[in-house]
């Protein structure tokens, strides 16, 4: 069974509701509960929990989404870069021949 801790203020000539704070469980007085937000989409919406100062959670910016910026535009006319030393094939067997298609007896890199 649990315990409720009473944390209301109580004044018989200015009444005041008291509520449940819903994570601990403790009685507070209503205006000492504060609404639980969380992030949906680029907005904090309210999730009708209503938590005391102590259980009360800033909402975790990692379930916020994430706008990323737009490409940039391309290049007008843009050249591709030569590099023949990074295009040379070197696949070629222990002792130098150059790889065979075994079906076609084609290599299958081409030869310099």
């Amino acid at each position: 069974m649990p315990q409720y801790i009473d944390h209301a203020r109580v004044n018989a000539d200015w009444p005041e509701r008291s509520a449940q704070c819903q994570r601990c469980g403790n009685v507070h007085t209503l205006a000492d509960l504060s609404p639980q937000y969380a992030w949906a989409g680029l907005t904090l919406y309210n999730t009708n929990y209503y938590v005391c100062q102590r259980c009360l959670d800033t909402p975790a910016p990692f379930q916020r989404t994430i706008i990323l910026p737009p490409d940039p535009p391309p290049t007008f006319l843009a050249r591709q870069v030569y590099f023949p030393a990074e295009e040379m094939d070197y696949f070629t067997l222990e002792d130098g021949t150059p790889l065979l298609d075994e079906t076609l007896t084609i290599s299958i890199v081409p030869e310099s």
